[in-house]
């Protein structure tokens, strides 16, 4: 009993300690993504095809991030069920 409650209080620290270096990480994502879009659109030599690109590749990064979070949060729940 001791151990699984050990056990339990840990991987809740490490989920807390992982959903905030998740936020912190979108957070400074998002940042950048909204410096970068303000650059491209600011500079008049920048092809618009370049730009259609970042945005693909700014939707692919927000799919997969979202994606790995959601793979975390499952399988975290799936552990602490089983304790």
């Amino acid at each position: 009993m001791y151990s699984t409650q050990i056990s339990r209080q840990l991987l809740t620290a490490q989920k807390d300690a992982f959903d905030d270096f998740f936020s912190t990480m979108v957070a400074m994502h998002e940042f950048v993504e909204k410096m970068t879009r303000v650059f491209y659109e600011q500079v008049i030599w920048f092809p618009e095809e370049t730009m259609r690109l970042y945005d693909q590749w700014a939707r692919s990064c927000k799919t997969g991030r979202d994606q790995m979070k959601m793979t975390l949060d499952r399988n975290m729940n799936r552990v602490m069920e089983t304790l």
